[in-house]
């Protein structure tokens, strides 16, 4: 939150961006190699999308998630969480962040490894920042 926060981390856009493209942790995992990482991820993902109560507290969190970015933003243009132009902008900052979840999700089913994940995801990323970058780049003109 601390680069959305403060305008001297870069535009927004690129902020968000970089934020949400950067690689899936693959360290820190002990004696597990990639096929056996990639093996547990996938597993993960499955679970996490197969249970309802997982997937709910998916969309349990987009509140306190557009809350907390919705702070954020509104210190970075000097405005209150609730004008309506931080409320937007962080609904779409939160679109891009369920569009790496479903990417991860779906992705991690067929990767041939963790980097042919992180370039699946970040391909998806990608895509959709296309269509938020405008209204993210407004949002950090408008000040």
């Amino acid at each position: 939150m601390r680069s959305v926060r403060h305008r001297s981390d870069g535009a927004l856009d690129d902020v968000v961006v970089g934020a949400l493209t950067g690689a899936l942790p693959s360290r820190g995992w002990g004696t597990l190699d990639e096929s056996q990482l990639l093996r547990l991820f996938r597993r993960f993902c499955e679970v996490a999308t197969e249970s309802p109560t997982l997937a709910l507290a998916l969309i349990a969190d987009l509140v306190p998630f557009t809350d907390a970015v919705s702070a954020a933003l509104a210190e970075r243009v000097s405005a209150r969480p609730e004008d309506p132009e931080v409320l937007i902008t962080s609904l779409v900052i939160a679109g891009l962040a369920h569009v790496r979840t479903q990417a991860t999700f779906r992705h991690s089913q067929t990767a041939t490894s963790i980097a042919a994940l992180d370039d699946a995801v970040r391909t998806d990323v990608l895509r959709a920042a296309g269509l938020a970058a405008p209204t993210l780049r407004a949002f950090d003109t408008r000040r």
